[in-house]
């Protein structure tokens, strides 16, 4: 995957910026007039209480953005991610114990020679000839089953291994896809304070040029200065946490630091409920294959699996290794055949403590694999409510509130240009509609964030539908 050569625009608008509807033919002329002034007019001495309007906003150049898609994040993030790659070499090393434990003990091999020094007394053959001894070899046999249980042990910590990766991948792609919906938001939250700061700068420099002609007051022009000192202020503010947002997803996907990362948008995005309100009947699977892996308790289970196998390893060693010997033995200048067996004597320590160790680690394992699984159902039947509720309020966003959206601020905008509004209501009017434009994203974002929290507690990797929150009447993408 590289860099697109055209990289789409940072910004992206979550509704376009309409613009203050046309006014009488009246004003209409006098606030071209004043426009077209404004160049001259600021040239001179400005009237006492009135501030030099702004300049334009200067806004930083769009960044070359790495956009991706949902699937193309997570390819990235299986090839670069250090988290994933040091839990497959986990799971790796614990496969290749496994297969170490399977392996049978290797035999010992054995010689010893005997009254060396005084073979020709001892044997009545001097020098070579008096050499006497045995040479041979023992295996270990262990009657209590070593080595199955030794294979249980390692092949319960095999899936313990493969059980982390697994939720490693689960919550690191939720954490990934998250970080991108954190990524879209701040960008749509930019692209509405940009909005806000420009209507309100052009709003200042018509206000100021018209109090410099003596046709408005200085107090308004002053009044609306301050507001586009705020309104810039908030745009240096989103785009702090838009590069914040896009750092924190360049660092899970191992990109070198300061690339811009941004998220492109599924094809089609369906809603969360229909407009009735009614639950649309579940499409057809396409496969029967589950499509959730482990959950949060399930490692736990495994340890719990691991920990009772280690108990009954535990308990085998208790059973004494026999060592059978067979080999080949010189004495008086005779060869014969030489066959022995040795094993523990269980006097001293019978390993009844490692035993009671190994069975209580089990019980604590047990009451914790209990408690986690207490603690998932609760969070997963509260996750789903959370879920649920958000999701109703989709309804909210209707073309109703489109249409008041725009209202608020248009109506504003009309009654303090015919005169009949003041000021300080329209730029009210301008604040609460970027209020709500950042409602309707903090709100998206909630559900997704619930959505792939849901699909963390039931063992889910993210898809394209998780990331959608689309409202009541908007397009889909």
């Amino acid at each position: 995957m590289s860099l697109p050569s055209s990289s789409p625009p940072l910004i992206r608008r979550p509704f376009p910026l309409r613009l203050p509807r046309r006014a009488s033919g009246r004003f209409r002329t006098g606030l071209l007039a004043a426009l077209v002034s404004a160049g001259t007019l600021l040239a001179a001495a400005p009237v006492e209480g009135a501030s030099p309007p702004p300049g334009s906003p200067t806004l930083p150049s769009p960044v070359d953005t790495l956009r991706l898609t949902l699937a193309e994040a997570l390819e990235l993030l299986e090839a670069r991610s250090p988290d994933l790659a040091a839990a497959r070499s986990r799971a790796q090393s614990a496969q290749a114990a496994l297969r170490q434990a399977g392996a049978f003990p290797n035999p010992t091999l054995f010689a010893e020679a005997e009254n060396l020094g005084a073979m020709e007394a001892t044997s009545g053959f001097p020098g070579r000839e008096g050499i006497q001894g045995t040479a041979g070899v023992s295996l270990p046999v262990h009657l209590g089953g070593l080595r199955g249980r030794g294979v249980e042990v390692a092949g319960a910590e095999a899936r313990l291994a493969s059980v982390r990766l697994e939720r490693e991948w689960i919550e690191g792609t939720g954490a990934l896809a998250l970080a991108l919906v954190r990524i879209e938001e701040a960008e749509a939250r930019l692209a509405a304070a940009r909005g806000e700061a420009e209507a309100t700068g052009e709003l200042h420099r018509i206000l100021a040029a018209r109090a410099l002609e003596g046709r408005a007051a200085a107090g308004d022009a002053a009044r609306a200065r301050l507001e586009w000192t705020r309104a810039r202020v908030l745009v240096s503010r989103r785009e702090g946490e838009t590069a914040q947002a896009s750092e924190e997803a360049a660092r899970l996907l191992g990109l070198e630091p300061g690339t811009a990362v941004g998220l492109e948008p599924a094809a089609t995005c369906p809603l969360p409920h229909p407009p009735g309100g009614r639950p649309e009947p579940p499409a057809a699977p396409e496969s029967t294959e589950d499509p959730r892996g482990p959950t949060p308790v399930s490692p736990l289970a495994e340890l719990t699996r691991q920990q009772e196998a280690e108990e009954a390893l535990a308990r085998s060693r208790r059973v004494p290794t026999l060592v059978p010997q067979a080999g080949w033995r010189r004495e008086a200048g005779v060869h014969a055949l030489s066959l022995g067996i040795g094993f523990e004597l269980p006097l001293l320590d019978r390993r009844g403590a490692e035993v009671e160790a190994a069975a209580a680690r089990t019980r604590a394992a047990r009451e914790e694999e209990r408690g986690a699984e207490v603690i998932w159902a609760s969070a997963l039947h509260g996750q789903r409510q959370v879920l649920a509720a958000l999701e109703g309020a989709a309804e909210a966003f209707d073309a109703e509130w489109r249409q008041a959206l725009e209202l608020t601020v248009s109506a504003a905008e009309a009654a303090f240009q015919e005169g009949e509004g003041t000021l300080e209501g329209l730029l009210q009017a301008r604040r609460a509609r970027l209020e709500s434009l950042e409602e309707l994203r903090r709100w998206q974002t909630e559900v997704r964030a619930a959505r792939l929290g849901l699909y963390s507690l039931e063992g889910r990797i993210p898809d394209e539908p998780a990331l959608c929150a689309r409202v009541t009447g908007e397009d889909a993408p």
